[in-house]
């Protein structure tokens, strides 16, 4: 599982507890309630499509089930998710002083109010202090943040409260791996695999600690035991095509994908899977292939009303400007920009679409040769951050950004130094980071960070297709194995 997940995961993780500690319910249908209680298991374990599937049964049951409707706005393309939480809030009136913190608390997120969403999941605490997902909040928001002291004792007082809460333990895994200590991680999440051995999650994060570690046989043979216990569970397919790739194997990657396009088949889940298919394409030297495949998408997200059609061709851009096409990315970047400041879109969707846009637009002008463009992108960037500047990923980026506009103006030293406040995990900026140190003239630099890039594979196929360009070359492990394997 991908660490950084919609709010909802973070306040959803769920295991069966005594119902008098958890945030109530509020509804008059005992299966409804069921239901949202069974979305709450499924968020935990990354079921996304049954999680959906049960609070669309629930709010037949009930329209008015106010829970259901703000869960499913965090889980729903941008049109519906606006839908959804108006909704929720129509009925919050009739729902508990807990039940109704939690709500606004996804809504304040949708909205894109960083500050009052934080606020509220401090006072859900308060509120709620027995209920283990309120803690599992505040430990996804400290993991957000690099806050890793506080994330564990947060998860840790979730598992205090419900020892069979694995959720948590998968959490308090990303918790270690966050700060490398990937045998910790693996042990952690070997545990997570004890406490709910019917999950496949637990396999597949498992499989990218191991990934991280450079075990990729390993790594995908625990992709494998996930779908054998759940051969719906579409993401390992993309993990394995992953493995696949960093060893050379790129018919073998194309099958997995293609296979994980079948396994999920929610308009979303697909897109999603197309965007990984034109990525292995790049990766595999066919740039054309991969510009017509992320066009495919976008039109299809069009039609579909799912929220690709924003930030991927975007996304296009970013990656036009590694293969040197920065001029026409920024034309591409800017349309992208234009398209989605005037879509009727929930602000939360929107902000966080824009300031990945205008991370591509210093990029994209950077690259081209245009610092005063970059410059001025920069500074956009720098005040869309400021709300939500301690997200250490969200921080990352602009400290890219910082950087790409030295580098620009041809200050390579500066954009060095910036460039180094960058997260390890944010290979984009470490890419960066490679050709800044060369443009200084530090060889010594650069191949210190091409190696530190090497040596930890990071979960997605944009990390191999920049490893392949640095100079990443197949093969079956690149570390030493955890102990235990």
């Amino acid at each position: 599982m991908k660490v950084f997940a919609v709010l909802a995961v973070g306040l959803c993780l769920a295991a069966p507890v005594r119902a008098a500690e958890d945030v109530p319910i509020t509804t008059k249908s005992p299966e409804a309630r069921a239901l949202v209680q069974s979305c709450l298991s499924h968020i935990d374990n990354v079921h996304i499509g049954e999680a959906v599937a049960a609070l669309k049964k629930a709010i037949e049951l009930d329209p008015d089930l106010a829970t259901a409707h703000a869960l499913l706005a965090t889980l729903s393309p941008p049109d519906e998710a606006k839908k959804e939480i108006a909704l929720a809030q129509r009925n919050i009136g009739k729902v508990s002083a807990a039940e109704r913190v939690q709500i606004e608390g996804l809504a304040a997120g949708i909205a894109g109010d960083n500050a009052k969403a934080r606020k509220l999941q401090q006072t859900l605490v308060e509120v709620a202090p027995g209920d283990f997902r309120a803690h599992n909040a505040l430990g996804t928001t400290a993991l957000g943040d690099r806050d890793f002291k506080k994330a564990q004792a947060e998860f840790e007082r979730a598992i205090e409260l419900n020892p069979e809460a694995a959720g948590a333990y998968n959490l308090l895994g990303y918790t270690y791996a966050g700060q490398n200590d990937y045998e910790k991680a693996a042990e952690t999440f070997r545990k997570y695999a004890q406490i709910a051995p019917q999950e496949p999650n637990a396999h597949d994060s498992l499989a990218e600690v191991l990934m991280n570690g450079g075990h990729l046989a390993e790594s995908e043979a625990e992709f494998q035991k996930a779908l054998a216990i759940d051969p719906k569970f579409a993401q390992a397919w993309a993990g394995i095509a992953q493995t696949r790739l960093l060893r050379g194997d790129a018919r073998g990657a194309d099958e997995a994908l293609q296979r994980e396009k079948k396994t999920d088949e929610r308009p979303v889940a697909v897109l999603n899977a197309e965007i990984l298919v034109g990525m292995s394409k790049l990766v595999q030297g066919k740039p054309e292939a991969c510009w017509k495949k992320l066009d495919e998408v976008v039109a299809k997200s069009k039609k579909e009303g799912t929220g690709q059609r924003f930030g991927t061709p975007g996304f296009k851009a970013r990656l036009m400007t590694r293969e040197g096409e920065a001029a026409a990315a920024a034309k591409i970047v800017r349309s992208d920009l234009t398209q989605t400041q005037k879509a009727d879109l929930p602000a939360g969707f929107r902000t966080g679409v824009q300031r990945f846009l205008l991370g591509e637009q210093v990029r994209s002008s950077a690259y081209a040769g245009h610092p005063d463009e970059a410059a001025k992108a920069l500074e956009q960037l720098e005040a869309a951050t400021k709300p939500v500047a301690q997200v250490a990923f969200n921080a990352s980026v602009l400290q890219n950004a910082r950087g790409l506009v030295a580098l620009a103006r041809g200050d390579a030293k500066g954009a060095v130094e910036a460039m180094r406040g960058c997260l390890e995990a944010d290979f984009n900026c470490q890419y960066d980071l490679v050709r800044a140190q060369e443009q200084a003239g530090d060889a010594g630099g650069a191949a210190a960070t091409r190696e530190a890039f090497f040596r930890v594979p990071r979960r997605g196929i944009e990390y191999v297709y920049l490893w392949k360009k640095l100079g990443g070359r197949p093969a079956p492990r690149v570390a030493a194995k955890p102990d235990g394997e």
